[in-house]
Protein backbone atom coordinates (compact mmCIF):
# COMPACT_ATOMS: atom_id res chain seq x y z
CA UNK A 1 0.00 0.00 0.00
CA UNK A 2 1.12 3.54 -0.72
CA UNK A 3 1.21 6.20 2.00
CA UNK A 4 -0.16 9.15 0.02
CA UNK A 5 -0.91 11.34 3.02
CA UNK A 6 0.57 11.42 6.49
CA UNK A 7 -0.60 14.26 8.71
CA UNK A 8 0.45 15.09 12.26
CA UNK A 9 -2.37 17.44 13.26
CA UNK A 10 -5.41 15.89 14.91
CA UNK A 11 -7.92 17.62 12.61
CA UNK A 12 -6.45 16.01 9.46
CA UNK A 13 -6.39 12.40 8.35
CA UNK A 14 -3.36 10.58 9.78
CA UNK A 15 -2.82 8.01 7.04
CA UNK A 16 -4.20 7.43 3.57
CA UNK A 17 -3.20 4.21 1.77
CA UNK A 18 -3.60 3.30 -1.88
CA UNK A 19 -3.36 -0.31 -3.02
CA UNK A 20 -2.42 -0.40 -6.71
CA UNK A 21 -1.50 -4.08 -6.74
CA UNK A 22 -4.90 -5.51 -7.59
CA UNK A 23 -7.04 -5.33 -10.69
CA UNK A 24 -9.35 -2.93 -8.85
CA UNK A 25 -7.20 -0.43 -6.89
CA UNK A 26 -8.45 0.55 -3.44
CA UNK A 27 -8.02 3.76 -1.48
CA UNK A 28 -8.30 3.33 2.28
CA UNK A 29 -8.44 6.16 4.82
CA UNK A 30 -8.18 5.37 8.53
CA UNK A 31 -8.67 7.55 11.58
CA UNK A 32 -8.62 6.89 15.31
CA UNK A 33 -12.34 7.53 15.77
CA UNK A 34 -13.76 6.78 12.36
CA UNK A 35 -12.86 5.02 9.15
CA UNK A 36 -13.84 5.58 5.57
CA UNK A 37 -13.20 3.19 2.73
CA UNK A 38 -13.39 4.14 -0.93
CA UNK A 39 -13.40 1.68 -3.77
CA UNK A 40 -11.69 3.01 -6.86
CA UNK A 41 -13.23 0.90 -9.60
CA UNK A 42 -12.17 1.22 -13.21
CA UNK A 43 -14.85 0.51 -15.77
CA UNK A 44 -14.04 -0.81 -19.24
CA UNK A 45 -13.24 2.71 -20.33
CA UNK A 46 -9.70 3.36 -19.01
CA UNK A 47 -10.42 7.00 -18.17
CA UNK A 48 -13.51 6.40 -16.04
CA UNK A 49 -12.90 6.48 -12.29
CA UNK A 50 -15.67 5.95 -9.74
CA UNK A 51 -15.22 6.83 -6.06
CA UNK A 52 -18.02 5.70 -3.73
CA UNK A 53 -18.07 5.92 0.10
CA UNK A 54 -19.10 2.68 1.81
CA UNK A 55 -19.80 4.23 5.23
CA UNK A 56 -21.13 7.67 6.32
CA UNK A 57 -18.54 10.32 5.59
CA UNK A 58 -16.78 12.02 8.53
CA UNK A 59 -16.42 15.09 6.31
CA UNK A 60 -19.96 16.31 7.02
CA UNK A 61 -19.02 18.07 10.26
CA UNK A 62 -15.83 19.70 8.96
CA UNK A 63 -15.38 23.45 8.49
CA UNK A 64 -15.55 24.45 4.80
CA UNK A 65 -11.81 25.12 4.48
CA UNK A 66 -10.92 21.67 5.85
CA UNK A 67 -13.54 19.99 3.70
CA UNK A 68 -12.14 21.67 0.57
CA UNK A 69 -8.59 20.71 1.56
CA UNK A 70 -9.47 17.05 2.00
CA UNK A 71 -11.54 16.83 -1.16
CA UNK A 72 -8.70 18.45 -3.13
CA UNK A 73 -6.27 15.89 -1.70
CA UNK A 74 -8.58 13.03 -2.70
CA UNK A 75 -8.92 14.45 -6.21
CA UNK A 76 -5.12 14.59 -6.60
CA UNK A 77 -4.82 11.05 -5.26
CA UNK A 78 -7.50 9.83 -7.67
CA UNK A 79 -5.66 11.34 -10.64
CA UNK A 80 -2.37 9.77 -9.53
CA UNK A 81 -4.15 6.46 -9.07
CA UNK A 82 -5.59 6.59 -12.58
CA UNK A 83 -2.26 7.49 -14.17
CA UNK A 84 -0.44 4.74 -12.28
CA UNK A 85 -2.98 2.12 -13.24
CA UNK A 86 -2.70 3.06 -16.91
CA UNK A 87 1.09 2.64 -17.00
CA UNK A 88 1.71 -0.65 -15.23
CA UNK A 89 4.95 -2.50 -15.99
CA UNK A 90 4.82 -5.98 -17.46
CA UNK A 91 5.64 -8.92 -15.18
CA UNK A 92 9.07 -10.53 -15.43
CA UNK A 93 9.25 -12.83 -18.46
CA UNK A 94 11.26 -15.34 -16.44
CA UNK A 95 11.55 -16.15 -12.74
CA UNK A 96 13.09 -13.08 -11.13
CA UNK A 97 14.28 -11.60 -7.85
CA UNK A 98 13.48 -7.98 -7.09
CA UNK A 99 15.79 -5.99 -4.82
CA UNK A 100 14.23 -2.89 -3.29
CA UNK A 101 16.11 -0.52 -1.04
CA UNK A 102 18.68 2.25 -1.00
CA UNK A 103 22.26 2.75 -2.22
CA UNK A 104 23.54 -0.36 -0.41
CA UNK A 105 21.65 -2.39 -3.04
CA UNK A 106 21.89 0.01 -5.98
CA UNK A 107 25.70 0.12 -5.71
CA UNK A 108 26.16 -3.66 -5.47
CA UNK A 109 28.00 -4.67 -8.68
CA UNK A 110 26.80 -8.27 -8.52
CA UNK A 111 23.14 -7.18 -8.55
CA UNK A 112 23.24 -5.35 -11.87
CA UNK A 113 21.50 -6.59 -15.02
CA UNK A 114 22.04 -8.77 -16.99
CA UNK A 115 23.56 -10.76 -14.11
CA UNK A 116 21.59 -13.57 -12.56
CA UNK A 117 21.36 -14.52 -8.92
CA UNK A 118 20.44 -18.05 -7.83
CA UNK A 119 19.63 -18.77 -11.50
CA UNK A 120 16.99 -16.03 -11.58
CA UNK A 121 16.78 -12.72 -13.40
CA UNK A 122 17.84 -9.70 -11.32
CA UNK A 123 15.66 -6.60 -11.07
CA UNK A 124 17.51 -4.06 -8.92
CA UNK A 125 15.23 -1.28 -7.69
CA UNK A 126 17.66 0.15 -5.16
CA UNK A 127 17.67 3.97 -5.18
CA UNK A 128 20.44 5.99 -3.50
CA UNK A 129 19.15 7.93 -0.50
CA UNK A 130 15.78 6.18 -0.52
CA UNK A 131 13.62 5.87 2.59
CA UNK A 132 11.17 3.16 3.64
CA UNK A 133 8.31 5.60 3.10
CA UNK A 134 9.22 6.00 -0.57
CA UNK A 135 9.97 2.27 -0.87
CA UNK A 136 6.44 1.61 0.36
CA UNK A 137 5.04 4.11 -2.14
CA UNK A 138 6.72 2.38 -5.09
CA UNK A 139 6.33 -1.18 -3.83
CA UNK A 140 3.22 -1.98 -5.92
CA UNK A 141 4.85 -0.88 -9.18
CA UNK A 142 8.46 -1.90 -8.53
CA UNK A 143 7.71 -5.24 -6.87
CA UNK A 144 4.12 -6.52 -6.89
CA UNK A 145 3.38 -5.86 -10.54
CA UNK A 146 6.55 -7.66 -11.65
CA UNK A 147 5.36 -10.86 -9.94
CA UNK A 148 8.82 -11.92 -8.75
CA UNK A 149 9.45 -15.19 -6.97
CA UNK A 150 11.47 -13.44 -4.25
CA UNK A 151 11.79 -9.85 -3.01
CA UNK A 152 14.81 -8.70 -1.00
CA UNK A 153 14.09 -5.67 1.19
CA UNK A 154 16.88 -3.53 2.64
CA UNK A 155 15.95 -0.10 3.96
CA UNK A 156 15.75 2.15 6.96
CA UNK A 157 19.23 3.64 7.25
CA UNK A 158 18.17 6.91 5.62
CA UNK A 159 15.07 7.08 7.83
CA UNK A 160 16.64 6.72 11.25
CA UNK A 161 17.84 10.31 11.61
CA UNK A 162 14.44 11.84 10.84
CA UNK A 163 11.70 9.21 11.19
CA UNK A 164 10.41 7.47 14.35
CA UNK A 165 11.37 3.81 14.54
CA UNK A 166 7.69 2.87 14.82
CA UNK A 167 6.97 4.44 11.41
CA UNK A 168 9.88 2.61 9.78
CA UNK A 169 8.65 -0.66 11.29
CA UNK A 170 5.13 0.00 10.01
CA UNK A 171 6.45 0.67 6.50
CA UNK A 172 8.39 -2.60 6.48
CA UNK A 173 5.43 -4.52 7.89
CA UNK A 174 3.08 -3.25 5.18
CA UNK A 175 5.60 -4.15 2.44
CA UNK A 176 6.04 -7.68 3.74
CA UNK A 177 2.29 -8.09 4.15
CA UNK A 178 1.70 -7.01 0.55
CA UNK A 179 4.33 -9.46 -0.66
CA UNK A 180 2.70 -12.29 1.30
CA UNK A 181 -0.70 -11.42 -0.13
CA UNK A 182 0.74 -11.90 -3.62
CA UNK A 183 2.65 -15.10 -2.77
CA UNK A 184 6.07 -13.48 -3.09
CA UNK A 185 8.77 -14.90 -0.85
CA UNK A 186 10.42 -12.31 1.40
CA UNK A 187 14.05 -11.85 2.36
CA UNK A 188 14.74 -9.14 4.95
CA UNK A 189 18.24 -7.69 5.26
CA UNK A 190 19.59 -6.16 8.45
CA UNK A 191 21.07 -2.68 8.31
CA UNK A 192 24.86 -2.51 8.07
CA UNK A 193 26.89 -0.40 10.49
CA UNK A 194 26.91 3.34 9.84
CA UNK A 195 29.37 5.95 11.01
CA UNK A 196 29.89 9.19 9.12
CA UNK A 197 33.57 10.16 9.21
CA UNK A 198 34.35 13.80 9.94
CA UNK A 199 33.98 15.87 6.78
CA UNK A 200 32.23 13.13 4.79
CA UNK A 201 29.37 14.20 2.53
CA UNK A 202 28.57 10.74 1.19
CA UNK A 203 26.71 9.51 4.24
CA UNK A 204 23.47 10.59 5.92
CA UNK A 205 23.66 12.33 9.27
CA UNK A 206 25.22 10.08 11.88
CA UNK A 207 22.89 7.28 12.89
CA UNK A 208 23.12 6.05 16.47
CA UNK A 209 24.31 2.47 16.82
CA UNK A 210 21.56 1.87 19.37
CA UNK A 211 18.97 2.75 16.70
CA UNK A 212 20.52 0.33 14.21
CA UNK A 213 20.66 -2.45 16.80
CA UNK A 214 17.06 -1.80 17.85
CA UNK A 215 15.85 -1.87 14.25
CA UNK A 216 17.79 -5.02 13.41
CA UNK A 217 16.44 -6.74 16.52
CA UNK A 218 12.88 -5.85 15.57
CA UNK A 219 13.46 -6.98 11.97
CA UNK A 220 14.70 -10.39 13.12
CA UNK A 221 11.66 -10.74 15.37
CA UNK A 222 9.36 -9.94 12.44
CA UNK A 223 11.17 -12.51 10.28
CA UNK A 224 10.86 -15.18 12.96
CA UNK A 225 7.20 -14.41 13.52
CA UNK A 226 6.24 -14.51 9.82
CA UNK A 227 8.83 -17.09 8.70
CA UNK A 228 10.84 -14.77 6.48
CA UNK A 229 14.45 -15.43 5.53
CA UNK A 230 17.05 -12.99 6.90
CA UNK A 231 20.34 -11.83 5.39
CA UNK A 232 22.17 -10.57 8.48
CA UNK A 233 24.64 -8.18 6.89
CA UNK A 234 25.34 -6.40 10.17
CA UNK A 235 26.81 -9.52 11.77
CA UNK A 236 29.40 -10.00 9.04
CA UNK A 237 30.38 -6.33 8.60
CA UNK A 238 30.44 -4.89 12.15
CA UNK A 239 33.27 -5.00 14.64
CA UNK A 240 32.97 -5.16 18.44
CA UNK A 241 32.25 -1.42 18.57
CA UNK A 242 29.39 -1.49 16.06
CA UNK A 243 31.46 0.04 13.27
CA UNK A 244 32.59 -1.41 9.96
CA UNK A 245 35.54 -3.75 10.16
CA UNK A 246 38.72 -2.40 8.58
CA UNK A 247 38.66 -2.50 4.78
CA UNK A 248 34.92 -3.20 4.45
CA UNK A 249 33.76 0.40 3.87
CA UNK A 250 35.11 3.45 2.06
CA UNK A 251 33.01 6.11 3.81
CA UNK A 252 31.67 4.55 6.99
CA UNK A 253 28.30 3.67 5.43
CA UNK A 254 28.73 1.96 2.06
CA UNK A 255 30.57 -1.36 1.63
CA UNK A 256 33.72 -1.76 -0.41
CA UNK A 257 34.11 -4.58 -2.93
CA UNK A 258 35.47 -6.71 -0.09
CA UNK A 259 32.46 -5.79 2.02
CA UNK A 260 30.07 -6.92 -0.71
CA UNK A 261 32.03 -10.18 -1.01
CA UNK A 262 31.36 -10.79 2.69
CA UNK A 263 27.66 -10.08 2.19
CA UNK A 264 27.15 -12.26 -0.90
CA UNK A 265 27.07 -15.74 0.73
CA UNK A 266 24.61 -14.50 3.36
CA UNK A 267 22.32 -13.21 0.63
CA UNK A 268 22.56 -16.44 -1.36
CA UNK A 269 21.69 -18.55 1.69
CA UNK A 270 18.75 -16.32 2.59
CA UNK A 271 17.33 -16.42 -0.95
CA UNK A 272 17.74 -20.20 -1.11
CA UNK A 273 15.96 -20.48 2.24
CA UNK A 274 13.09 -18.34 0.98
CA UNK A 275 12.76 -20.47 -2.17
CA UNK A 276 12.80 -23.65 -0.11
CA UNK A 277 10.01 -22.29 2.10
CA UNK A 278 7.83 -21.83 -0.97
CA UNK A 279 8.16 -25.45 -2.11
Amino acid sequence: MVPALHAKRRETLPVLYIDLSNEHPTVFISEQRCSLKWNALFSRHPFTLLLSPLVPSPFQSLPPYLLFSRLLTLAIVAIALLLSACSRPDPCREACIVFIGDSILSNWPLLQSPNEFSSMQIVNHGIPGDTTTNMLARFPRDVIQLRPRVVVILGGLNDLTKTPLSVIEQNLSVMTHNAQQHKIQVVLATLPPAHKPSGSAAAPATVGQDDILAFNSWLKSLAEQDHFAVADFYSTLADDHGLYQTGLTYDGVHPTAEGYQRMEPLLRRAIQSAISNSN
